[in-house]
This record gives C-alpha cells, sequence and structure tokens, in this order.
C-alpha cells in the first residue's frame, strides 16, 4: 500500500488544476476539499474525484471560469448559481454564507445549483459546527435508486449529513446516503466482484439482487425502504423545484460527465445561542452522545471515528490508489 503526504497531495492536485485555467484560489480550496476525503478514510469521494473533474473539462460539461451568481431571496435564505463550475468552494462559500446568516438571524440557508460534485457533506457540516451552529446539508445525485416495488431508477442517492457541536473533542458528524448503500460501494464491488451480503437492489426486472452487475443494471434500493424513500423524495424536491432546479430524474452530471451537473446542494443552518445557552446545550449534546456510545458496541460516535482516522492519514499520509497513481502517470506528474 503506498501512500502520499496530504500536503504533497493537496500541492501536486493544485497545481494540476491550475493548468487547466482554474484561478489558484480556487484550486487551492478544490485539492484541500478534495483531499478530505481521503483523510476521513472516503477516497472514492477524494481526490480520485480529478478524473471525473477531469472527464468534466474535457467534455466542457464543467466550466473553469468560476463564476457565480449569487440571489438574495429573503432575510435568510440566499441562493448561488455556480452555473456548471466546481462545486467544492462553491458549497463551502454557501455554508459560510448560511453560517453568517444564522448568526445574524438565527437560521440561515444558502442553497447551490448547477455544481459539480462537492465530496464528502460531512466536511461542510463539520466546518459549521466550529461556529457554535447545527448544520444540515442535502444533496441530490443523477439517478440510480428505484421505489421499492419498483424496476425504474427515479431517485439518487442523495445524501444528508448533519453536525452538532459538543462541549468537547470533535462535533458529532453524521453523512450517509438515502441508498442502501453508496453508488462508489456499488462501483467498489462491481470491481472486485463480490456480492452484497444482502440484497440492496434490484436487477432489471425488478427483482431483489445481491450481484452488484445486475444491480447496476436496474438499480439500488433506498435504506430503511420506503421510510427512506420519502425521505430521499424530499431532498429531491428541497434540492431541486424548490431551488430552481430539477426533479431528481433529471438530474445530470454527478457521476457521468457527459452532461453538465444540474443538482442542487441545500445548505440548513441553525445558530444555537439564538435558541438556547451554547454551554448548557453542548454539554447536554455531549452527555447524550457517550450515553448512547455506551448503550451499543456496534454503534460509534459519528465524528469521532473520523476524527481519529484523520489524525492518523495526517501523520502516515494517505493511500495513493491505483486510479489516482494512473492520472499523474497520465498527466506525467511526477511524485
Amino acid at each position: 500500500m503506498v501512500r502520499i503526504n496530504h500536503l504533497k497531495l493537496i500541492k501536486k492536485l493544485s497545481a494540476w488544476l491550475v493548468y487547466q485555467s482554474i484561478s489558484v484560489d480556487l484550486a487551492d480550496k478544490t485539492a484541500r476539499i478534495l483531499v478530505e476525503g481521503d483523510l476521513a478514510g472516503h477516497p472514492g469521494h477524494g481526490a480520485e474525484r480529478i478524473t471525473q473533474i477531469r472527464s468534466g473539462f474535457a467534455n466542457q460539461t464543467i466550466q473553469t471560469n468560476g463564476r457565480h451568481t449569487v440571489k438574495k431571496c429573503s432575510q435568510t435564505v440566499t441562493l448561488i448559481d455556480a452555473h456548471y463550475n466546481l462545486g467544492y468552494p462553491v458549497v463551502e462559500k454557501a455554508v459560510h454564507t448560511a453560517v453568517d446568516l444564522a448568526k445574524q438571524f438565527g437560521v440561515g440557508v444558502c442553497a447551490v445549483k448547477n455544481a459539480s460534485h462537492i465530496g464528502i457533506l460531512g466536511y461542510y457540516t463539520n466546518l459549521a459546527s466550529q461556529h457554535s451552529c447545527v448544520c444540515v446539508i442535502l444533496s441530490s445525485t443523477s439517478p440510480a435508486v428505484v421505489l421499492p416495488g419498483g424496476k425504474e431508477q427515479l431517485l439518487g442517492t442523495n445524501p444528508i449529513s448533519y453536525a452538532i457541536p459538543m462541549a468537547s473533542g470533535p462535533s458529532y458528524v453524521a453523512d450517509f446516503s438515502t441508498s442502501s448503500v453508496s453508488r462508489t460501494a456499488l462501483i467498489e464491488h462491481m470491481q472486485s466482484e463480490l456480492c452484497f451480503d444482502s440484497a440492496v437492489g434490484v436487477d432489471a426486472n425488478g427483482t431483489p439482487s445481491r450481484d452488484p452487475q445486475q444491480i447496476a443494471q436496474g438499480g439500488l434500493l433506498p435504506f430503511g425502504d420506503l421510510k427512506g424513500a420519502h425521505l430521499s423524495i424530499l431532498f429531491s424536491i428541497l434540492c431541486g423545484p424548490l431551488i430552481g432546479t430539477v426533479t431528481n430524474d433529471f438530474v445530470k452530471g454527478t457521476r457521468s460527465m457527459e452532461q453538465s451537473p444540474n443538482k442542487g446542494d441545500f445548505v440548513l443552518c441553525f445558530d444555537v445561542s439564538s435558541f438556547t445557552d451554547i454551554s448548557t446545550f453542548t454539554r447536554s449534546v455531549q452527555s447524550f452522545s457517550e450515553r448512547i456510545a455506551a448503550s451499543s458496541e456496534r454503534f460509534r460516535v459519528p465524528g469521532a471515528h473520523t476524527s481519529e482516522t484523520r489524525k492518523k492519514n495526517m501523520r502516515d499520509g494517505v493511500v495513493l490508489s491505483d486510479k489516482l497513481r494512473r492520472f499523474f502517470e497520465e498527466e506525467a506528474i511526477s511524485l
């Protein structure tokens, strides 16, 4: 297993982005957020996504001009149109905007449409939690999920993350898709030719299946059966028609880059001190999370595990995957 220092990886990715006509500022932000995925132990949502960005540049479905427009919809609501540019720096800006609004009015919303993939949502919610905010972020993705009993891909994997500040240590940060497994997990199982332990999707005929090749032709199932489907539909509406973009079944450009990304990302922040005493709140959350963790050997407090993984990878370096190594070889970038 080959590892590379995360700062070196950021520098290499940023330099390549600048060579592709991305501004230095946006290149640095994009590279840094990409590598956050690797530091957190999720390489499929990390630096490997540079290959997707490359495809978007080649197809001109991801723009390089960095242009985005900001619309102030109300005191507490702002909408950003990324105009098919890189999503990482735009959504980071959206988080800061939502935090600022929450500090002023108690609650802040900043939604983004027409941005490329944005990496792990937990990075952004954790960022907001450092400002004593509870943050929820939703995203829509291109269709990959069928409704229970159906066989047409109408929903995306539609992830959600939320972060809650605690009295000490890392924030409570949850980050997960609303599908039975993530699309990245499906791709990994296809590549390794391993079946899932249970039927996480259906084949082309709508028959439940454990086979990733069959599921790729049919579709994933939502987690929690109909309950997960209802949540995913809600996320689709909040990240779609509510902010002026499409419903889930028309989302493009989140995995395959033949078409420009037209998805939505929805950032919601609550300033804790606008509701209650911040110290009382964080102590209560801390105590509750400790009782939750003590109640089950299977349950790990989200955020704490990621924090430890991040520290280890910052110390030892992040794993350089075969996919990422090939990218550097193809681009004649020395490591």
